[in-house]
């Protein structure tokens, strides 16, 4: 059987993955590749649809961006190409082994479609034959797109408590921070616990978990505005990188200890 393989987007190079020879046609603004396996068998079938696959896991850039636009319209350009570094780059991370399970699964499936037809278009094959494997790529899009704007509000809140701590008056010259197990001790020059008081305030009606304990912290530091904080003992580095953000320059480290 000869089969055609189309793709809009690219020229679908299943010649890499076959040994039978592999003609490319442009028909307007589609590219196909035409291969005569020299017959109709399932194995013949198998071995083009892998060949596919693999074509397929090639261009993954591809699908993702049309996703992006299918799924995510309000996405700019160019937060889709972030975003798509950032699919990509989950996709590397999940290691051989799931990018294997990926393909062997889309092999299955083009196994059957190529069965009964002798052409397919990649991009509807991947919109509506490969589902699950779609699926999949809607959920890594999803992950990486929350990721993104949670980082991005996450910079606004910095940004928005350092310009307050930058307008306001030092209300005293240096306060001591002393984290050790789940405490936290916030204390002036003399050693006086100035940090309690406030921490008490502001917890209530709040769980009592570590991500509350740390906004705690941070609230109170930007309420009592000091000219200089200085971190004593092991400390979460999320916290500290949160107080050395909003207090640039203002942050040290006691001795023995380094920010």
């Amino acid at each position: 059987m000869q089969w055609r393989i189309g793709s809009q987007e690219f020229i679908p190079r299943i010649d890499d993955f076959l040994a039978a020879p592999v003609e490319f046609v442009q028909q307007s603004k589609m590219w196909w590749a035409q291969c005569d396996m020299g017959g109709c068998s399932s194995q013949e079938a198998y071995v083009m649809a892998r060949a596919v696959a693999k074509v397929i896991s090639q261009h993954y850039d591809a699908w993702l961006m049309r996703i992006f636009r299918q799924q995510y319209a309000y996405l700019s350009r160019s937060e889709r190409r972030l975003m798509l570094d950032r699919v990509m780059a989950l996709l590397q991370g999940e290691g051989q082994r799931a990018a294997q399970e990926r393909m062997d699964a889309m092999a299955a499936s083009l196994t059957v479609l190529l069965w009964a037809h002798d052409s397919l278009v990649i991009e509807g094959v991947e919109d509506f034959a490969l589902s699950d494997v779609r699926t999949a790529l809607i959920d890594l899009a999803g992950q990486a797109i929350d990721e993104y704007f949670a980082e991005q509000e996450y910079r606004q809140f910095i940004g928005f408590l350092k310009d307050y701590v930058r307008q306001q008056s030092p209300q005293s010259d240096v306060l001591h921070v002393r984290c050790w197990h789940n405490e936290v001790n916030i204390a002036n020059a003399d050693g006086v616990d100035v940090g309690q008081e406030i921490i008490e305030a502001l917890s209530e009606d709040l769980d009592d978990g570590e991500d509350t304990r740390q906004e705690l912290v941070v609230s109170a530091l930007v309420l009592l505005a000091p000219e200089e904080v200085v971190l004593h003992g092991e400390m979460a580095p999320d916290l500290q990188a949160m107080l050395c953000a909003i207090f640039e320059g203002r942050v040290k480290a006691a001795a023995g200890r380094q920010l």
